[in-house]
């Protein structure tokens, strides 16, 4: 497991959450963020109860920030994506974070699946380096330099709308 990935510098980084079993994938992920001048912080768990540790503030993770941002593989050990996505989008607190799915899965069941869960994308890891680098790339620069995100401020009492680009 890799955790708390500081990635830039800045008063408020992007709090970003990588579900991801595969030390490549994981690796590959936190290169291409790196490259970018936005400001992020990255923490990448390998199974479904460490998400939901993290997403719910439990055990080691009690005092960590709620991601701002989800991504997420489908085949992941202990609950599976689809298991942490179905609990992220019926929880009240969780719901309005936008999560995108990463997964080498191309099967229709599984796209429907996730958009029925409530994913904000699906996106297909393609097997060729030049196609994932571009990819990623993609993904950053809309996903983090675009969106404007809630940030919640003191509970759920107050909320402040922040882009991170």
């Amino acid at each position: 497991m890799i955790d708390q990935q500081p990635l830039g510098d800045s008063h408020r980084s992007m709090e970003i959450l990588l579900l991801e079993d595969n030390p490549a994938d994981t690796y590959l992920f936190l290169s291409i963020l790196q490259s970018l001048s936005a400001r992020l912080h990255v923490t990448a768990v390998d199974s479904g109860a460490q998400a939901l540790d993290l997403l719910f503030q439990r055990g080691r993770y009690a005092k960590s920030l709620r991601p701002d941002l989800i991504v997420l593989d489908l085949n992941v050990p202990i609950l599976n994506g689809h298991e942490v996505l179905n609990v992220i989008k019926s929880n009240s607190v969780l719901r309005s974070i936008p999560v995108l799915v990463w997964s080498a899965s191309a099967q229709p069941h599984d796209v429907k699946r996730a958009y029925d869960l409530g994913a904000s994308t699906y996106l297909v890891k393609p097997m060729e380096l030049e196609h994932m680098e571009s990819m990623l790339t993609g993904l950053a620069a809309f996903w983090i330099k675009l969106p404007a995100y809630p940030i919640q401020v003191d509970g759920d009492k107050a909320q402040v709308v922040t882009r991170f680009g």
